[in-house]
């Protein structure tokens, strides 16, 4: 599958896993919804709705490229110190879309 490299903000509790899905040991977790945490992740290697995270490409100090669900992540390329963010969650399973409404 090709790349697919997306900027995304993690918008509520995740945990980071070494592999997608519960086939991977939990190895972090990412706080979303009380501290923004942006990444990179790689929608093309997309794994039972799980994506890597490739940037930063190993996780704290394990060593580990992170997997997160895809459906705690919100795309955004212009995220500024301070930004406030308009979630739409869809009830379909489309992934949720992120405005930035001020700041950025």
């Amino acid at each position: 599958m090709p790349e697919i490299i997306k900027d995304v903000v993690i918008i509520s509790y995740t945990p980071v896993r070494d592999d997608a899905e519960l086939h991977g040991k939990v190895i972090g977790g990412i706080y979303g919804n009380y501290v923004p945490f942006q990444c990179k992740v790689d929608y093309g290697k997309m794994h039972t709705k799980w994506v890597p995270i490739i940037d930063p490409l190993t996780w704290k100090d394990t060593g580990k490229q992170g997997w997160i669900e895809w459906s705690h992540c919100v795309e955004s390329d212009n995220l500024g110190e301070e930004t406030n963010i308009l979630v739409t969650v869809y009830k379909d399973g489309r992934p949720p879309v992120a405005k930035i409404v001020s700041g950025g």
